[in-house]
Protein backbone atom coordinates (compact mmCIF):
# COMPACT_ATOMS: atom_id res chain seq x y z
CA UNK A 1 0.00 0.00 0.00
CA UNK A 2 1.34 3.50 -0.73
CA UNK A 3 2.71 5.53 2.14
CA UNK A 4 -0.10 7.45 3.83
CA UNK A 5 2.34 10.02 5.24
CA UNK A 6 1.00 9.60 8.79
CA UNK A 7 -2.28 11.40 8.06
CA UNK A 8 -5.28 10.75 10.29
CA UNK A 9 -8.51 9.52 8.65
CA UNK A 10 -10.43 12.69 9.54
CA UNK A 11 -7.81 15.10 8.13
CA UNK A 12 -8.54 16.96 4.92
CA UNK A 13 -6.02 17.62 2.15
CA UNK A 14 -5.86 20.08 -0.71
CA UNK A 15 -5.88 18.61 -4.21
CA UNK A 16 -2.07 18.54 -4.63
CA UNK A 17 -1.20 16.53 -1.52
CA UNK A 18 -4.35 14.42 -1.98
CA UNK A 19 -3.35 13.50 -5.53
CA UNK A 20 0.18 12.70 -4.37
CA UNK A 21 -1.21 10.42 -1.67
CA UNK A 22 -3.35 8.53 -4.21
CA UNK A 23 -0.60 8.52 -6.84
CA UNK A 24 -2.40 10.42 -9.61
CA UNK A 25 -2.09 13.84 -11.23
CA UNK A 26 -4.10 16.62 -9.50
CA UNK A 27 -6.16 17.04 -12.68
CA UNK A 28 -7.16 13.38 -12.49
CA UNK A 29 -8.33 13.78 -8.91
CA UNK A 30 -10.29 16.90 -9.90
CA UNK A 31 -12.00 14.97 -12.70
CA UNK A 32 -12.82 12.07 -10.39
CA UNK A 33 -14.34 14.53 -7.90
CA UNK A 34 -16.37 16.25 -10.63
CA UNK A 35 -17.63 12.86 -11.81
CA UNK A 36 -18.58 11.86 -8.25
CA UNK A 37 -15.99 9.09 -8.09
CA UNK A 38 -14.38 10.49 -4.97
CA UNK A 39 -16.14 12.64 -2.36
CA UNK A 40 -14.93 16.23 -2.15
CA UNK A 41 -15.60 19.00 0.34
CA UNK A 42 -15.60 22.68 -0.60
CA UNK A 43 -14.39 25.46 1.67
CA UNK A 44 -16.20 28.83 1.82
CA UNK A 45 -13.58 30.06 -0.67
CA UNK A 46 -14.42 27.13 -2.99
CA UNK A 47 -11.18 25.18 -2.46
CA UNK A 48 -11.43 21.41 -2.80
CA UNK A 49 -10.63 19.35 0.28
CA UNK A 50 -10.45 15.57 0.37
CA UNK A 51 -10.84 13.43 3.49
CA UNK A 52 -7.90 11.11 4.02
CA UNK A 53 -10.27 8.19 4.73
CA UNK A 54 -11.86 8.65 1.27
CA UNK A 55 -8.43 8.77 -0.34
CA UNK A 56 -7.35 5.62 1.47
CA UNK A 57 -10.41 3.86 0.03
CA UNK A 58 -9.00 4.65 -3.42
CA UNK A 59 -5.62 3.10 -2.66
CA UNK A 60 -6.75 -0.16 -1.04
CA UNK A 61 -4.79 -3.12 -2.44
CA UNK A 62 -7.80 -4.50 -4.34
CA UNK A 63 -8.05 -1.16 -6.20
CA UNK A 64 -4.48 -1.13 -7.45
CA UNK A 65 -4.89 -3.58 -10.35
CA UNK A 66 -3.84 -2.09 -13.69
CA UNK A 67 -6.94 -0.77 -15.44
CA UNK A 68 -5.43 -0.07 -18.86
CA UNK A 69 -6.16 2.93 -21.05
CA UNK A 70 -5.24 6.54 -20.46
CA UNK A 71 -4.24 7.17 -16.84
CA UNK A 72 -5.91 10.58 -16.91
CA UNK A 73 -9.19 9.29 -18.38
CA UNK A 74 -11.53 8.69 -15.41
CA UNK A 75 -13.53 6.22 -17.49
CA UNK A 76 -10.54 3.90 -17.74
CA UNK A 77 -8.51 4.68 -14.63
CA UNK A 78 -11.04 5.09 -11.83
CA UNK A 79 -10.53 2.54 -9.08
CA UNK A 80 -13.28 -0.14 -9.23
CA UNK A 81 -14.95 0.69 -5.90
CA UNK A 82 -14.98 4.40 -6.69
CA UNK A 83 -16.42 3.77 -10.15
CA UNK A 84 -19.21 1.68 -8.63
CA UNK A 85 -20.19 4.50 -6.25
CA UNK A 86 -20.31 6.94 -9.16
CA UNK A 87 -22.46 4.62 -11.27
CA UNK A 88 -25.24 4.33 -8.69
Amino acid sequence: MPDTHGYEDDETLLVGPAAELVGVHPDTLRRWAAAGRVPVLRTPTNQRRFLVRDLRALIRPENTEPRGGDADDPRSSAPPAAAERGAA
